[in-house]
């Protein structure tokens, strides 16, 4: 979308490392996916170092600009390239996003042993 842009009072996350839940750089940020109906992010495009391509839902991400970074807690960073992939590089479909935001999401509740026992 060349005619939109992040405010400039915040951070452009593009270029930013993506760290995971674990606290490690699992890629780097290289583009931004808006909704242009609500004006929000609602991807972050991530270049895995796995060599992959992956988006991360916007809600599941925090922006640190004076660290020059972005951080998910649902899934590790070695999980960041088994994130499902597109059909189409510039396209997400309604399948695709409920199979990405249950990968990110579902990451809360199974991305690590410690996660996926009950709790009483």
């Amino acid at each position: 979308a060349k005619d939109l842009s992040v405010a400039s009072d915040d951070p452009d996350p593009r270029g930013f490392d993506a760290i995971g839940a674990d606290g490690k750089v699992g890629g780097k940020v290289t583009d931004v996916w808006v909704d242009r109906g609500d004006l929000l992010i609602r991807y972050y495009e991530v270049a895995t170092t796995g060599g992959r391509t992956v988006l991360i839902p916007g809600p599941l991400v925090k922006v640190h600009g004076d660290a020059r970074k972005v951080t998910t807690g649902s899934v590790p960073s070695t999980l960041f390239s088994g994130a499902p992939a597109l059909s189409n590089p510039d396209r997400i479909t309604l399948r695709e996003e409920d199979r990405t935001s249950a990968y990110f999401g579902g990451g809360y509740l199974l991305a690590t042993a410690d996660r996926a026992e009950s709790w009483l």
